[in-house]
């Protein structure tokens, strides 16, 4: 069994990134133990796996991380698209002159 863990992130300009990760193996003797032991353990280590991305996504502060391929990224931000569109406006100003 691998655990897998998805992230999503409203990075720098409110620009959101979703990426999954995909963790090591878990082996172990699932018929020798307990529910309970299984729940806990699957649970401790997907924890600690979602902490993992959680902080490599923020160590790449807006950027893709290093080894991983993002499943939705969006282009220009909401506030990039107006700043544009504002530019452009300002620079056609029908009423001057």
């Amino acid at each position: 069994m691998k655990p897998v863990t998805a992230y999503y992130a409203m990075n720098k300009e409110q620009k959101p990134v979703a990426t999954l990760r995909f963790g090591g193996e878990l082996l172990l003797d699932w018929e020798a133990i307990g529910r309970k032991a299984i729940v806990a353990g699957l649970q401790a280590a997907m924890e600690k796996q979602l902490n993992e991305h959680r902080e490599s996504s923020i160590a790449a502060d807006g950027g893709i991380m290093e080894g991983y391929r993002p499943i939705l990224q969006s282009g220009a931000s909401t506030s990039g698209r107006y700043e544009s569109f504002r530019r452009r406006l300002a620079k056609w100003n029908p009423f001057s002159g």
